[in-house]
């Protein structure tokens, strides 16, 4: 299993995570659970500062 957190303007609001099998790429699997995280992170970041 392997997890990222998610953050709004530096403060965790979640978590994302991938389980797969044993034999998974985990260094590739890695990098696309980190890029999803960050993605995620400055869309919500973007979007709270939007709205306030």
């Amino acid at each position: 299993m392997i997890t990222a957190t998610y953050a709004i303007d530096g403060d965790t609001v979640g978590s994302i995570g991938l389980i797969g099998p044993t034999r998974m790429q985990y260094e590739r699997a890695i990098q696309i659970i980190t890029q999803m995280a960050d993605g995620l992170s400055t869309s919500l970041t973007r979007l709270y500062r939007h709205d306030a």
